[in-house]
């Protein structure tokens, strides 16, 4: 099982909804083998469980189970009790917007933690603290606890100075940068509305929902990319 984290210690940063494209990307019917994705909703606004409320309320399929209502004293067990089940391949954890007990644990169990963050000083300085908080989790289990940033959020048309210096100052100091952004779009505010999924939502006139469905997939395949990277880096070390 592949366990993936979401973590920020800074609220409205994009976590539900990185953990929401991710489980709902990796989750869609597709040729081949289907992965079989679970999902841990440990934020206390709980929008990811409103969202699959909305979707069974509209009559559309399930396309995994959410377990919300987890405390620090349970997360552990919660995951190890879902990866001896034997029944998920993918396990998304969208966390809380702090940098407490629940959180750590969480990173602790995480294959990938995604730390969202838009492109704003204030939100890099947030994002800062959570990758801190991951390596100080690697060095107290003495474990690789590979992690990476992904700005959400971002202008689709431009990228930003205030965008392109925070990566100069995130590569500067050889911090992981995912390839992809998640896109300002209103489609993605549009699956909470509808219990749906990006990939089912009907295309307008502007042709803006086909471009975040690119999105969602090419961002789910970074995460996926960085992942396998980051394992194989981890088994040659």
């Amino acid at each position: 099982m592949i366990t993936i984290s979401c973590a920020s210690p800074k609220g409205g940063v994009g976590k539900t909804t990185v953990s929401t494209i991710l489980a709902t990307t990796l989750a869609a019917p597709k040729s081949g083998r289907q992965p079989r994705v679970r999902v841990i909703d440990a934020d206390p606004s709980a929008n990811l469980t409103r969202w699959a409320d909305e979707r069974a309320g509209k009559g559309r399929a399930a396309l995994f189970e959410v377990t919300s209502d987890v405390v620090a004293e349970t997360m552990i067990d919660t995951i190890d009790g879902i990866e001896e089940e034997g029944e998920t391949d993918f396990l998304i954890i969208d966390l809380e917007g702090t940098a407490g007990e629940i959180v750590g644990y969480a990173i602790g169990r995480s294959d990938l933690t995604v730390i969202p963050m838009s492109a704003s000083s204030m939100d890099a300085r947030q994002a800062a603290k959570a990758s801190q908080l991951v390596k100080r989790m690697a060095k107290t289990f003495k474990i690789d606890l590979p992690y990476v940033f992904a700005f959400c959020r971002t202008n689709a048309a431009i990228m930003t100075r205030e965008h392109k210096g925070i990566i100069s100052q995130l590569e500067a100091h050889e911090e992981p940068v995912l390839a992809v952004d998640l896109k300002e779009r209103s489609a993605y505010r549009a699956i909470f509305t509808e219990g749906a999924t990006v990939l089912e939502l009907e295309e307008n006139k502007s042709g803006s929902i086909a471009k975040a469905q690119a999105n969602a997939v090419a961002f789910t395949q970074a995460v996926l990319d960085y992942l396998a990277k980051s394992r194989s880096v981890s088994e040659a070390a």
